[in-house]
């Protein structure tokens, strides 16, 4: 998971490059990396929930998590593999959890003497002309926290509960004498609220098909969010299609996509059939994959019917990289009888999964 903090000015992160959460969505793979946006309550307090919505609407559409700045930095903070920030107290934070960080930007109100001012002599700078993944994938191998401790031991210079600490001094600056009764404790902080965006739901999938020759050939599958990214051109040995949600609002998306997906689990094995039928009514994807309760189903354009399941493990398939892969097969092999019995290894960069391809009957 990849968090942008982003402090209040014209210098911070959002001020300097408000598109970055558009680049960094079209230039990691969806099923490999999850971004988070953590705007400061100035931010929102200034420009209103709705502008900044307007404002990074691209960005909601591809899926990224946008945090209340009240409830959720903390979890998110604490969830996150790697920080690209800003001067603000989030950015350090991290750095004190022993996050990798990179700073993107490091502005004029940058207050020096406070305890956050020498990161920018402390971390990598990303560079904007420079592709996103590589500076991100380097940071984190290359990560040592042990070289940061001079900044991080500034972050908090009391190591116990700071709470009490904070509640006395807080009080004392207000010229009020604390409530009587048991003062709280610091509490565990909930679940971070699901995000109204929710995920992408139409990508540009990117595969490679190799060892074709093998029983189970290997498809690498990389899934860009159509909102912020283009097509993109195929070679040798790449292949590119459209692939969109059947919820996916842009009609142009849907009309134009390879492969049609719906995420709806249905019912029952006839149900499942039925939504296929329902769906051809209005699109004329090559493909439509619908969920199955251990794999997918999915409709050739004018042909048969395959299900892609797991070949050993039972765990949940996504429909979307299985489709992926399944349309990359389909056209290496062109003739869609060659895939009955057939296998093929998802690869998915952080892990691969060997899975079956079986045709199926139609319901008469």
């Amino acid at each position: 998971m990849v968090l942008l903090p982003c402090t209040w000015h014209p210098g911070s992160l959002i001020g300097r490059c408000p598109d970055l959460p558009d680049r960094l969505l079209a230039e990691l793979p969806a099923d490999e990396y999850r971004l988070t946006l953590v705007l400061h309550l100035n931010v929102w307090s200034g420009h209103r929930a709705w502008q900044v919505q307007v404002a990074q609407r691209a960005a909601l559409a591809a899926g990224v998590l946008l945090i209340d700045p009240a409830e959720g930095w903390q979890q998110a903070l604490t969830a996150s593999d790697v920080v690209i920030g800003d001067h603000g107290s989030t950015t350090l934070h991290g750095t004190a959890l022993g996050k990798p960080v990179l700073l993107e930007a490091f502005g004029e109100a940058a207050v020096p003497g406070a305890a956050g001012h020498p990161l920018h002599r402390s971390v990598p700078l990303l560079d904007r002309s420079a592709p996103m993944r590589p500076q991100i994938d380097e940071v984190l191998s290359e990560h040592r926290p042990q070289l940061l401790a001079t900044v991080t031991g500034r972050a908090s210079t009391e190591q116990e509960p700071a709470f009490p600490r904070l509640r006395h001094l807080l009080y004392q600056l207000l010229e009020l004498d604390p409530p009587p009764g048991p003062s709280g404790r610091p509490r565990i902080f909930p679940p971070v609220p699901g995000d109204d965006a929710g995920p992408a739901t139409s990508f540009y999938v990117e595969t490679v098909l190799t060892a074709s020759d093998a029983p189970s050939f290997r498809v690498s599958v990389r899934r860009y969010p159509a909102p912020v990214s283009e097509p993109g051109e195929e070679s040798d040995s790449v292949l590119r299609h459209l692939a969109s949600g059947a919820e996916e609002p842009d009609t142009h998306l849907t009309d134009s996509a390879s492969v049609l997906l719906c995420r709806r689990p249905s019912a029952s094995s006839d149900a499942t059939h039925r939504r296929i039928a329902e769906l051809r009514v209005h699109y004329t994807a090559l493909l439509v994959v619908v969920p199955l309760p251990d794999g997918v189903l999915v409709d050739l354009r004018n042909g048969p019917r395959f299900a892609v399941r797991p070949a050993a493990d039972r765990a949940l398939l996504a429909p979307g990289p299985a489709a992926a892969a399944f349309y990359s097969t389909l056209r290496v092999k062109l003739r869609p009888e060659l895939l009955d019995h057939s296998g093929l290894l998802l690869d998915l960069g952080s892990h691969c999964r060997e899975l079956t391809i079986q045709k199926v009957p139609e319901p008469s």
